[in-house]
């Protein structure tokens, strides 16, 4: 299995890693997969052949906060597919395999140089590098000068060379035409500018002669601009990215490389088997390894664009030394060929194999992932997701937006921020392997399991202690739902539900508030014994449909018109028979997140793990789609937004008809002294 960003780049890793692949695949036998994190849809760039996988992992890792949804579906993948062997091409991956599920050998393979962050000055990357490195199974790099360089950092390093996509049986460059050609993405690193440049010299002395750079990248045009002020349009031509090069490099005499910093680079390899001798900068590592300057090709160290320029100017002025540098490159590259490489790969996965086998690889994952589950990490991670509401809710929340949409902005960025930090702790995507995982058959003593349905309600105080909008509540369950409603007290929930230790615990210490222990609470009652949770404040005016009682599981989504869709669901009302597999997801994840935490991150915590379980588990997803998707604005319409209104027959029986139940509240004054004729008052009677 291979970790890579995107196989879509026309590069010369992306090249590289589908040409091995074909080849371990068709000739050797190997099961190949290649996982990548944000291919777009786009096909890949170069050939894959059929017996190679592809799987995409649709996650940005250039975007911040991704890395922890990365690694859930990363994970997800490594159950599933169980590798023998993971090989990361040192992205942002290499700092996380140890973390991966599973017993299977973690290695990775660098197609930069030791010194390539040392140029760019991020030593801090490096240094972190160096110790990721240094936990692998096995690290291999392209050179023996980079070999070198990780020797004090990799324990078990390896030096294997790039292979060529193209065959020595094929034809040969004439080395006649009055064309030099480079190619690669524009970008820093490529360096064209001193291309440009050198090539500016050569003009002046050979103005017969054309460049023609092939590529993509967001220096292009900037490198277009510097033609174009140089007065080159004639003498340098741009084309896009091609999958013709082979064909373009027969075309042409000699092979330009300015880069800045390299790992092996491939086109080397490729312009050798064609015979095309190369000019490039001697940088870190790869061309001053390969090319023998003067013999068969020449090398200038970078910067020195003179020296480029004379070099290039001396394989235009001399064909005789042309072609017999072709010559000798294409006599090179017979070290290089597919028939040459592969089998090194293959000795090797071979030798790890055996060895994991034989117990002298420690190819397990970690016992503690020294990033996620620190505590000092989740304590950074909560503060995120606290301050996300003030900070996009507020000051980032535009204040010529009406009241309705900056709430909808806040909520938005408040859902994001929970969710993000459940990716990275929590991970539902495996199914349940029953419905009933977890169940303490015990706990149903003292419920009567034969009869109707039942409406499940809680009122620890007892109902003694209610007050008029909850006493009329439930009222109407008993007088209109048609089905047995049970009020549970304090002394009386203890009776039909056993919940985990740790969650009384942690309710008894106050770390879980009251609504989310009643949230947990009728997430049990309905586990253990199915039926309807209505809260204590749900007015029901008619009997509860046939249709309704026939779904296995339902609940209304959260709407637009009243407190916008952060919460994903309401739960006030839950309809849930006995086994369904939803309601099992859902309190799986409940019980998980508490076992672990000692806080909500959110409110709406429990709602947002339900919108997590439905998204990840593919069990939970399908009993979700066949559910009816039904917003909660119709069941907060009477109370919310007409309960001052005197009351009228019609309009209350017009908003009965629309939903099975009324929310309503009793701590506001509305409730506690509605006006006279109103009709919250006439609830109240």
């Amino acid at each position: 299995m291979y970790l890579i960003d995107t196989i879509w780049n026309s590069g010369g890793m992306e090249r590289v890693l589908i040409t091995k692949a074909n080849a371990l695949s068709e000739q050797y036998g190997y099961e190949v997969i290649i996982i990548t994190t944000h291919q777009k849809g786009r096909v890949p760039f170069f050939p894959l052949s059929p017996s190679v996988r592809h799987i995409d992992l649709h996650v940005n890792t250039h975007l911040p906060f991704t890395m922890g949804l990365y690694m859930r579906r990363l994970s997800r993948v490594v159950r599933a597919e169980k590798p023998d062997i993971l090989v990361s091409l040192s992205g942002k991956d290499i700092f996380h395999l140890r973390e991966l599920p599973g017993n299977f050998i973690r290695m990775a393979e660098f197609h930069f140089s030791h010194d390539t962050y040392l140029i760019k000055g991020q030593t801090r990357k490096l240094h972190a590098l160096e110790k990721a490195v240094g936990s692998l199974d096995c690290f291999v790099v392209l050179t023996q000068e980079d070999e070198q360089a990780w020797k004090p950092y990799a324990r078990n390093l390896t030096q294997i060379y790039n292979p060529s996509p193209f065959s020595l049986d094929g034809p040969c460059a004439s080395l006649n035409a009055h064309r030099i050609i480079s190619g690669g993405r524009f970008e820093k690193q490529k360096n064209y500018r001193d291309m440009v440049l050198a090539w500016n010299i050569v003009h002046r002395r050979h103005p017969d002669w054309i460049l023609e750079l092939y590529g993509n990248g967001k220096y292009k045009k900037s490198i277009a601009r510097l033609i174009r002020r140089l007065g080159l349009q004639e003498s340098i031509c741009l084309h896009p990215a091609t999958r013709e090069m082979q064909k373009e490099m027969l075309g042409a005499s000699t092979y330009l490389m300015t880069s800045l910093y390299e790992g092996f680079p491939m086109v080397l390899v490729e312009t050798a088997t064609l015979g095309l001798p190369c000019v490039a900068y001697r940088c870190p590592c790869g061309p001053g390894e390969f090319i023998q300057d003067g013999i068969d090709g020449f090398t200038a160290e970078p910067g020195d664009i003179d020296a480029m320029a004379d070099k290039i100017c001396r394989i235009i002025e001399d064909e005789a030394l042309r072609k017999e540098m072709g010559r000798l490159s294409r006599k090179k590259a017979e070290a290089f060929t597919e028939a040459r490489i592969i089998p090194l790969w293959d000795a090797l996965f071979q030798k790890l194999l055996q060895n994991a086998k034989s117990g002298s690889l420690s190819t397990g994952e970690t016992d503690i992932d020294p990033i996620s589950n620190s505590s000092h990490a989740r304590t950074w991670d909560r503060w995120m997701v606290k301050t996300s509401g003030v900070v996009f809710g507020h000051l980032l929340n535009p204040l010529w937006l009406s009241r309705s949409q900056r709430r909808t902005r806040r909520g938005e960025a408040l859902q994001k921020a929970v969710l993000r930090y459940l990716d990275r702790y929590y991970d539902f995507s495996q199914p349940l392997q029953s419905t009933s995982e977890g169940s303490d058959p015990s706990a149903t003593a003292g419920i009567e399991e034969a009869g109707t349905e039942k409406i499940w309600t809680i009122w620890l105080q007892g109902e003694a202690q209610m007050p008029p909008v909850v006493r009329a509540c439930i009222r109407s369950m008993r007088e209109n739902s048609g089905l047995e409603v049970i009020v549970l007290d304090k002394a009386r929930l203890k009776e039909v539900i056993t919940l985990p230790a740790y969650i009384q615990e942690k309710w008894e210490k106050g770390l879980i508030r009251p609504a989310h222990y009643a949230d947990i609470c009728r997430i049990e009652l309905l586990y253990r014994y199915g039926g309807i949770w209505c809260d204590a404040t749900d007015y029901i005016p008619a009997p509860i449909s046939e249709e309704l009682m026939c779904e296995k599981f339902f609940v209304f989504l959260t709407g637009e018109k009243l407190f916008g869709a952060y919460s994903f669901i309401q739960n006030c009302f839950i309809r849930a028979q006995r086994g369904s597999y939803l309601l099992a997801a859902w309190r799986r994840a409940v019980l998980t997140y508490w076992e672990q935490e000692n806080e909500a991150v959110d409110y709406f915590i429990h709602q947002l793990l339900f919108k997590k379980v439905v998204d990840e588990d593919p069990v939970a997803a399908q009993e979700f789609s066949h559910m009816p998707h039904l917003p909660q604005d119709p069941t907060h319409e009477l109370w919310y937004l007409h309960g001052y209104e005197p009351w009228d027959a019609a309009t209350v029986q017009a908003i009965f008809a629309k939903a099975p139940f009324q929310k309503t509240e009793y701590k506001s004054s509305l409730a506690l002294n509605p006006p006279k004729g109103s009709i919250a008052e006439h609830l109240l009677l």
